[in-house]
């Protein structure tokens, strides 16, 4: 239960924050020299251009990506929660 919910908790964090990644890329991406834009901006730009999916692109792998760590991270949290528990007693 606890990787399961690990796993979905990442994939969600992971596609939530996909638009956000995107707009990081396109900006760090962008020619050298060019004209730094707010983000703001970028992101009026790309929907208009490219329609609001384009915030997402790459949202599926990048959550599949990040499910497995998320549930490590979970179950190394329980498991190491456990064990200072267990020697406490």
């Amino acid at each position: 239960e606890t990787i399961a919910l690990g796993a979905l908790s990442g994939a969600l964090a992971a596609a939530l924050t996909t638009p956000f990644d995107v707009l990081k890329t396109r900006l760090m991406t962008s020619a050298i020299g060019a004209q730094t834009v707010p983000i703001t901006t970028l992101a009026k730009k790309l929907v208009a251009e490219e329609g609001p999916g384009a915030l997402f692109k790459g949202a599926l792998p990048r959550a599949l990506w990040i499910a497995p760590v998320g549930a490590m991270n979970f179950a190394g949290y329980e498991l190491a929660k456990n064990a200072m528990s267990s020697a406490q007693e």
